[in-house]
């Protein structure tokens, strides 16, 4: 276990640079019984050239030891190549968690399947897509810890659920060996969103089997190791019509066989590559199940699995096993002989038939449960690697918003100003003036995309943040919809007609809105952006709004209550712009579009 005192950067990097030690020495060892091997392939061939003369039985001994030592030799170096092959998914997790601490790169999901334009808050957000907030915190590989964690952040969770969850965040963050590992073994998974998913598996598994069963074929390949053994010993009895006996039911067991050739090739196509998943999926649940949680809640999460009795890893494993002795058909000299002395693909079915009775329904579930520790692993990452960040404290009761050095997560902290802000209760509209590229629109989503990440579980870009739990709804990055024949005011009109409906609805909300009414003349637009204002006051709905309107924030002259202002300064030092990003109470003073025109040549 690496400790956190140091920063983070710098514990991946001690941590890397002990993987790739591992690796080096895994390397030499694997390479040494490759060579071990190859010795011993040299020591039996001069085994049998210097004992060619000798007795059969000295040279038979001498290959025996050698093929024993051989085989031993692979089982080992299988097993360190496995080992091998963990540590460099290691390394890879590592180095891809330096890259997303520096919002570099991330080698996992980012979540575009999941963008949804006429969601209340995700798009404007940038919860979803490249270098969004599920971007830099995803570390799921199945489809399942993907939507999971994906559900996590369109929804509206309970104050229980988030209580929940935080609980096994903060133990998983303080259990880094055990994720590093947990995230090792499913990494070779595709990113695809699709991959892995129950749903896929459900449609693989969803075989007629009904031609391997009946009672009198079932007890016929059950007895059929039994009467070629009763078969062997009427032979070492010399019975003279044993040998014919046993090659008309070697022809027999074939046509039997043969009869559902093109079912069993059609089963084995379709469950064919599963094995791998099978077993990614037991390894995981093996580290799931074996780890001694102390935390109510994660051990409530797996205590269905440890209640029932069984190995849950073994139980996926044995459909790995069935689906690989059914590959053994696939060798034409030895699928004869076993079809013609077992029923081989009968054999198989009827465990495939069996496994799917008893432990198919087990098997969604596990896959379920690795796909929600998935989730917790990608947020409780997260928090490890922002030990600087808070955990946040929810309120369910009435609302109040309280932060304190808080910064957009998605911004890299060396260049993220942190900001105090506070709304009280009986605050309802926070008008927020200043000029072009002074921070208005980022604070909006600033305080937008820290309460997502509040109602998650895990740690906000925050010294200290309490929040309300509301329903957050967005009015920012509108456009026009040239396929749906929607210009850029109706599309303003129908996300005016949303926010609405939900204010309406009395539900505890905070609506972000970023310049109103845009897609109109400049007296439409204030007019209406004054009913508007003047709507959300009357309905007691908490709202921040972005503008440049002075008379907007002039509203605090004739209204006295719930309203008030705050503005991003600029000042101007050897004729170019300076910003400090620091929101302040009052109207802005200073717009700098004119300067900006200036620049580049416009106006006086």
């Amino acid at each position: 276990m690496i400790s956190t005192d140091k920063p983070i950067l710098i514990v991946y990097t001690d941590q890397l640079a002990s993987l790739i030690i591992d690796q080096k020495d895994k390397e030499a060892i694997s390479f040494r019984y490759s060579m071990f091997r190859l010795a011993l392939m040299i020591c039996g061939i001069t085994w049998v050239y210097f004992m060619l003369k000798a007795a059969p039985f000295a040279i038979f001994a001498g290959l025996l030891s050698i093929m024993i030592g051989f085989l031993i030799s692979v089982s080992k170096q299988l097993a360190i190549d496995n080992d091998l092959k963990l540590i460099n998914n290691k390394i890879l997790i590592v180095k891809n968690e330096m890259s997303c601490l520096k919002l570099d790169h991330s080698c996992y999901n980012n979540g575009s399947d999941y963008i949804d334009d006429h969601h209340l808050y995700t798009n404007d957000l940038d919860v979803f897509g490249p270098m969004s907030l599920f971007g830099w915190i995803n570390r799921a590989r199945t489809s399942e810890g993907q939507n999971i964690l994906a559900k996590w952040f369109l929804l509206k969770p309970t104050i229980q659920e988030i209580a929940k969850r935080r609980s096994i965040i903060e133990e998983l963050e303080k259990s880094e060996s055990w994720r590093l590992n947990f995230l090792s073994v499913l990494f070779e998974f595709n990113i695809d969103k699709q991959n892995s998913s129950i749903k896929h598996l459900k449609e693989d598994l969803q075989i007629d089997l009904g031609f391997s069963q009946g009672k009198v074929l079932t007890i016929y390949v059950f007895l059929m190791p039994a009467i070629w053994i009763l078969l062997g010993i009427f032979y070492l009895m010399d019975i003279p019509w044993i040998s014919t006996t046993a090659i008309w039911l070697f022809i027999f067991n074939l046509l039997i066989v043969g009869r559902s050739g093109k079912k069993v090739n059609h089963i084995q196509r379709r469950l064919n590559g599963l094995d791998n998943k099978l077993t990614k999926w037991a390894n995981a649940v093996q580290l799931i199940l074996s780890k001694d949680w102390q935390g109510s809640n994660l051990i409530s999460l797996i205590a269905h699995h440890k209640s029932s009795n069984k190995d849950n890893a073994k139980s996926i494993l044995s459909l790995n096993k069935i689906i690989s002795r059914l590959d053994y058909r696939l060798n034409m000299a030895l699928g004869v002989v076993i079809q013609g002395l077992f029923l081989w693909d009968l054999k198989c079915m009827k465990q495939l038939y069996s496994w799917k009775t008893t432990e198919e329904e087990n098997l969604y579930k596990l896959i379920e449960t690795v796909g929600m520790f998935e989730a917790f692993t990608s947020l409780s990452t997260w928090a490890y690697n922002h030990s600087d960040y808070a955990y946040p404290i929810i309120k369910d009761q009435e609302f109040e918003l309280h932060a304190a050095a808080i910064h957009h997560p998605l911004i890299l902290q060396t260049k993220s100003v942190g900001n105090d802000f506070e709304i009280n209760k009986e605050e309802y509209i926070s008008i927020i003036t200043g000029s072009n590229m002074a921070g208005k629109s980022t604070f909006l989503r600033t305080i937008g995309i820290n309460m997502v990440l509040a109602y998650t579980g895990t740690k906000v870009a925050a010294a200290r943040f309490a929040c309300p739990l509301v329903t957050i709804t967005t009015y920012m990055r509108i456009k026009d919809v040239l396929e749906e024949n929607v210009s850029t005011f109706k599309a303003e009109l129908n996300r005016i007609k949303l926010i609405l409906d939900i204010i309406s609805e009395k539900e505890p909300s905070l609506i972000l809105i970023d310049e109103m009414l845009r897609g109109t003349n400049s007296v439409d637009k204030l007019k209406g952006s004054i009913s508007i204002t003047k709507k959300l006051l009357d309905s007691k709905s908490y709202c921040l709004i972005a503008t440049h309107d002075i008379k907007l924030a002039e509203l605090t002259n004739e209204i006295q209550k719930g309203i008030k202002n705050y503005y991003f300064d600029i000042d101007y030092a050897d004729e170019e712009l300076v910003f400090d990003y620091k929101i302040k109470p009052g109207i802005c003073q200073n717009f700098n579009a004119s300067f900006l025109l200036k620049q580049l040549g416009i106006g006086e």
